[in-house]
């Protein structure tokens, strides 16, 4: 598939042909890459690659980086490379859909509703009190002051509001520890993933996510915080507004992800590194994700998950550092906030 993606719109019907044109050269060359010119101009980047058989065939599109395009499609092969990198590097587990190895949760519209809003689903949710034991507890809402180490608390409390005594016992089943962030504001919020210390219902903001296996979830909760799964989410979400990945519940079963429950040496290494790790990264505080280039905690959950994929070494960490680099300059990262591009050396 070829992705082409313009710098800048036609300014007049004779732009757009000449544009056309250009565009029309690209599709006959034989090259995988380049970038598109008019009488000295640049316009903008092209890249042909196989259609991924485990993301949308069109992710390519709305990355300013073509080599950055071209990085997100390998990890989706399980290939951890950057162009400048010497050498490929595979990771020990193949990439799956997260649906083959969780159970996705709930819908907030079967789970409930905020106390005063529509009555809709099992229970009313308040806002937690400090100091009180919730009855249900609920990872309800985003709380960008609070909500930024791995290990969170819960923010709202559940009570019953059906008769439906089934329907009440099959919610509260689908509770878990591991939730993602189905909004993700890069330039805001520092969680794509957390987990909690107890099962939760999910809400508005958290989808729960299950599996028996504690040190599974504790796996892809590090991977979904991590450079490269950050990467895999902006090619796999909707992303109609600049800075924000949407996962609506129907799609996440379709996510890539390392198989981190597979029955096997590197499925066995993957979990206990994670679990190995986990405590002592869930104390660290993080940055939102769009500021990943600085934020050295979030490279301790880098290096982590290298160590867990089998592929730490060297040459991988400065290949995960240039993608990292580029991740964060991109515009659907930063969404155009100027604090952050400035902070990137980004002419406003």
């Amino acid at each position: 598939m070829l992705c082409i993606n313009l710098s800048r719109r036609p300014v007049s019907i004779a732009d757009s042909q000449l544009i056309a044109s250009e565009i029309q050269k690209v599709q006959k060359s034989s090259k995988y890459d380049g970038t598109l010119r008019l009488a000295g101009e640049e316009l903008g980047t092209w890249i042909r690659q196989p259609v991924p058989t485990l993301s949308y065939p069109w992710f390519d599109l709305g990355m300013k980086n073509r080599f950055l395009a071209m990085s997100a499609a390998r990890i989706l092969d399980g290939e951890i490379r950057y162009e400048t990198a010497r050498s490929a590097f595979n990771s020990k587990l193949p990439m799956v859909l997260l649906g083959s190895i969780f159970a996705v949760g709930p819908t907030h519209h079967l789970i409930g509703h905020i106390s005063g809003k529509e009555p809709i689903g099992v229970f009313e949710f308040r806002d937690s009190v400090v100091g009180d034991v919730p009855l249900h507890p609920s990872l309800w809402s985003v709380d960008r002051e609070k909500q930024k180490s791995l290990l969170l608390g819960h923010s709202h409390d559940g009570f019953v509001k059906s008769n439906n005594r089934s329907t009440i016992q099959e919610i509260i089943e689908k509770r878990s520890d591991l939730f993602i962030s189905r909004v993700l504001g890069m330039g805001s919020q520092a969680l794509a993933a957390a987990m909690t210390a107890e099962p939760m219902l999910g809400g508005r903001a958290w989808t729960s996510i299950s599996h028996p296996d504690k040190q599974v979830k504790i796996a892809a909760a590090l991977w979904f915080n991590s450079t490269l799964g950050m990467l895999v989410r902006l090619g796999y979400a909707q992303t109609t507004q600049p800075g924000r990945t949407t996962l609506g519940v129907k799609a996440m079963p379709g996510l890539p992800i390392p198989n981190f429950a597979e029955d096997s040496d590197a499925g066995e290494w993957a979990r206990l590194v994670a679990d190995e790790h986990f405590d002592r990264l869930a104390e660290l505080e993080l940055q939102p994700a769009a500021y990943a280039w600085r934020d050295e905690n979030r490279h301790e959950i880098d290096w982590v998950v290298l160590e867990m994929l089998g592929i730490d070494a060297p040459d991988v960490r400065r290949a995960v550092k240039q993608i990292r680099d580029l991740w964060c300059r991109e515009p659907s990262v930063h969404g155009g906030n100027r604090q952050i591009m400035r902070a990137l050396g980004i002419e406003v």
